[in-house]
């Protein structure tokens, strides 16, 4: 992988954000809140996988604004 990974080793965050199963994909602000969750798996074509890029882009175009 290519991009940040957190290891929640005793699922204290997981159950704050409401994740109770794997796999599970999440995008965190610059703030730390939750921009984007998805439980379960994710393909390519999904509504799903195009909502997380339009997260990640809006992210990083904030991100280059500051």
């Amino acid at each position: 992988m290519e991009y940040p990974c957190f290891l929640d080793a005793d699922s204290s965050w997981s159950k704050e954000v409401g994740i109770r199963r794997i796999p599970a994909f999440m995008v965190v602000d610059r703030r730390g809140k939750l921009a984007y969750r998805h439980v379960g798996k994710l393909t390519r074509d999904s509504e799903a996988f195009a909502a997380l890029e339009r997260t990640i882009d809006q992210a990083l175009t904030r991100s280059a604004a500051n």
